[in-house]
């Protein structure tokens, strides 16, 4: 559209964006009454339960049962050393291919 571009990489996320969608076994959004500091006061494997389980309280179909996943992100600061983990959903991974050169 106009001048903007798309790659297959969006076009994948936005059909299967799209199709979770219209396939979502969920008919009634849950509420979650979690704080935040309720789940900085968890340790990281139970984070990442909550992250999943509060995902997929929303978004629950067959897309989802075979695309989607986790990724655990860990931040440190250099000046206090506190570590700051996040989990985020993610439904396509991005990977880099190495470029092939030739000597002829």
């Amino acid at each position: 559209m106009g001048f903007r571009q798309h790659d297959s990489q969006e076009f994948l996320r936005t059909m299967l964006d799209g199709l979770s969608e219209d396939l979502n076994r969920i008919t009634e959004k849950k509420k979650w009454n979690i704080t935040d500091e309720e789940v900085d006061a968890l340790s990281d494997f139970d984070k990442a339960i909550v992250s999943w389980n509060l995902a997929r309280s929303n978004n629950d179909s067959v897309i989802t049962d075979i695309f989607a996943g986790q990724l655990q992100s860990t931040v440190t600061c250099h000046g206090c050393s506190h570590s700051s983990v996040t989990f985020e959903i993610f439904m396509d991974l991005s990977l880099p291919i190495p470029k092939v050169t030739y000597n002829l």
